[in-house]
C-alpha cells in the first residue's frame, strides 16, 4: 500500500492513500483531488491546515476520500487515532464508524449496503 504524507507546522497533518483501495461510487480517493480540497485543508489565520477538525478534536486527521465534485455534496472520510469517521461539510455533522472497523471492509459495506443496517454502522459524534 502506498502512503503521502502532508506534514505541516506547528501541528503535523498527514493525508493518507492508498492506491489499492477502490472508492465506492461518488467518492473519489485521487492524490490530485484530495491534496488540493480546500474545505478539508482550510487554513485557520495562524496558517494552520486542517483548523476545522482540529478545533473538534480530531487530532492528526487523515483524509482517506471524498465525494467526487460532481456529487453535489461535499462528504469526507477521514481518520484520526483508530478510528474513521464521515464529516458532512453541508451538515457540519461527523459520524464516526461503529462497525465495520477495517478501511477495505468500510469500503465494500458502503458499496454493498451504504450505511444503516445492511451497510456501515455509525454514530453522530458532533
Amino acid at each position: 500500500m502506498g502512503t503521502i504524507l502532508r506534514e505541516t507546522n506547528p501541528q503535523s497533518l498527514s493525508l493518507s492513500l492508498s492506491p489499492s483501495l477502490s472508492p465506492p461510487p461518488g467518492w473519489t480517493a485521487n492524490p490530485p483531488e484530495l491534496e488540493d480540497d480546500e474545505s478539508f485543508w482550510a487554513q485557520d489565520d495562524a496558517g494552520t491546515p486542517g483548523f476545522y477538525l482540529m478545533s473538534r478534536q480530531f487530532e492528526d486527521p487523515h483524509l482517506i476520500m471524498r465525494t467526487t465534485p460532481d456529487n453535489g455534496v461535499p462528504e469526507y472520510m477521514f481518520r484520526s487515532g483508530e478510528k474513521y469517521f464521515f464529516w458532512s461539510e453541508i451538515e457540519d455533522t461527523v459520524w464516526e464508524v461503529l462497525e465495520p472497523s477495517g478501511l477495505e471492509e468500510i469500503m465494500e459495506r458502503m458499496k454493498e449496503g451504504g450505511f444503516g443496517r445492511k451497510g456501515v454502522r455509525v454514530r453522530r459524534r458532533l
